[in-house]
C-alpha cells in the first residue's frame, strides 16, 4: 500500500468503508474506495449506516450447513453470472445491503468449506454475453446467429477442455454440489432479495418490516423446507397479499398458457354500474401491483379488474391491464379496458397519453388479427 493510499484511509475512516485487507489482484473488481461509504443513501431521506456483515451476524441465524443470509447471496451470484467479471465487478448491494466489503475473502471461505470451486468449466458458458458467445461459435464452425441457448448447447456437445476455453474466457466460480443444495434449501434468501415490496432496515414488524432478516428470524428453528408456506403467511400478514408458495421457482414466475389467460378473463366481469371507492380501488391496485412484480399475471388482473370495478381514477391501473392483456393477445379486451380508462381518469399527464396511444395501436393489432 503506498503513501498516498494510506493517507487515503486515515482521513477517511469515518466516512468509508475500510479496504486494507484487499489483495491488489482484487481491486480490478470493485468501484472506487469513496464510493463504499458507511452510510448508504446519505443525504436523502433514507439514509442509514450501512450494518456490516459481522455484525448482521449477531442477530442473525446461520443455515443448516453453517451460511448466513449474505454468504447464500453470494452463491446466488456464483450461480447466475460470471463471477468475478472484470465488466461488472462485483455489484454495490454486496456491500450497502449485505455488509461485505472484501468480496474476494468471502468467496475464498465459501470455497475453502467446498461450497464453491473456481476454474474455466463448460457449464459456465451460459453466463457469459452473446457477443463472447458468438466469437467462440464461430471459432468451431457452430452458426452464430442463432439464439444464445442453442449455441450454448451446441458448444457444450463439443465438450471443449478447460485449455481449449481458456483462449477466450476467464476463470469463474461456480456452485459445487454443496453449494447448489445450499441454494436450493435457502432459496427464501433470493426470493426476498428479488422481492419488489421488502422494506427499509429499521422498522418493526409492527410497522410492516418485511426484509430478509425478518424471514431469516421467521424461519430459524422451523423447518426450511416449508420456507415457502411459512413466507407466503408473512407476505400476507404484512403485504395482504401472499404468492411465496405460488411461484414456478425455476423461472421465478408462474406459467398460464394465453388460452388460459383468454378462458380467466372471460370470468372477470367488469360492472360498468360499480359505485367509485378511492379507498378500495387504491388497495385493489397495490395489491394488482405486487402479484404482477413477481410474474403472476392472474391473480395481477383479478386485482386491477377489481380496482376497475371501483372505477379508480389512476391512468397507471389501465395501462398495466393493457400492458398484461396484450400479453396474451387479448387485444378486444385490452381495447375495452383502455376506454374505461379514457372514462375514468380525469387527470391530464404522460400516462393518460400513452393510454391514448396504446388505443390507436391495439386497434391496428384488432384489424391485423382479423
Amino acid at each position: 500500500m503506498g503513501f498516498l493510499d494510506l493517507l487515503f484511509n486515515r482521513t477517511n475512516k469515518d466516512k468509508y468503508a475500510n479496504s486494507e485487507g484487499i489483495a491488489e489482484s482484487e481491486k480490478q473488481y470493485y468501484k472506487p474506495d469513496e464510493y463504499y461509504t458507511l452510510k448508504a443513501n446519505e443525504g436523502t431521506p433514507f439514509e442509514k449506516n450501512v450494518i456490516t456483515f459481522e455484525d448482521r451476524k449477531k442477530n442473525t441465524f446461520p443455515s443448516d450447513r453453517g451460511l448466513y443470509v449474505a454468504e447464500i447471496i453470494l452463491l446466488y451470484c456464483c450461480e447466475n453470472d460470471y463471477f468475478p467479471n472484470t465488466e461488472k465487478g462485483y455489484p454495490g448491494y454486496l456491500w450497502f445491503k449485505y455488509g461485505i466489503r472484501d468480496v474476494g475473502n468471502a468467496l475464498k471461505k465459501l470455497q475453502d468449506e467446498g461450497f464453491i470451486e473456481y476454474g474455466i468449466f463448460n457449464d459456465n458458458l451460459i453466463k457469459l454475453n452473446v457477443e463472447k458467445l458468438k466469437e467462440i461459435a464461430k471459432e468451431y464452425g457452430i452458426k452464430s446467429s442463432q439464439a444464445k441457448t442453442k449455441i450454448v448447447n451446441e458448444l457444450m456437445q463439443l465438450n471443449l477442455s478447460s485449455e481449449e476455453l481458456s483462449k477466450f474466457v476467464l476463470p469463474a466460480y461456480r456452485l459445487t454440489d454443496k453449494g447448489k443444495e445450499e441454494l436450493q434449501d435457502n432459496y427464501y434468501v433470493v426470493y426476498m432479495h428479488k422481492h419488489k415490496r421488502q422494506t427499509i432496515d429499521g422498522l418493526k414488524i409492527e410497522q410492516g418490516s418485511f426484509t430478509v432478516w425478518d424471514a431469516n428470524r421467521l424461519l430459524h428453528n422451523k423447518n426450511i423446507k416449508e420456507w415457502k408456506s411459512i413466507i407466503a403467511d408473512f407476505e400476507l400478514k404484512q403485504l395482504g397479499v401472499s404468492y411465496a408458495d405460488k411461484l414456478d421457482y425455476d423461472n421465478d414466475k408462474i406459467k398460464n398458457s394465453d388460452s388460459e389467460m383468454k378462458d380467466f378473463i372471460n370470468q372477470l366481469k367488469i360492472m360498468v354500474d360499480g359505485k367509485p371507492n378511492k379507498d378500495l380501488g387504491f388497495k385493489e391496485e397495490m395489491k394488482g401491483i405486487s402479484y404482477k412484480d413477481v410474474g403472476d399475471d392472474k391473480n395481477a388482473l383479478l386485482h386491477f379488474y377489481k380496482a376497475i370495478n371501483y372505477k379508480f381514477d389512476a391512468p397507471g391501473l389501465y395501462e398495466d391491464t393493457a400492458i398484461l392483456l396484450r400479453k396474451y393477445k387479448l387485444y378486444d379486451e385490452e381495447l375495452k379496458i383502455l376506454k374505461l380508462g379514457q372514462e375514468y381518469t380525469k387527470v391530464n399527464g404522460m400516462t393518460v397519453q400513452r393510454i391514448d396511444e396504446r388505443i390507436e395501436k391495439v386497434k391496428k393489432l384488432i384489424e391485423k388479427n382479423k
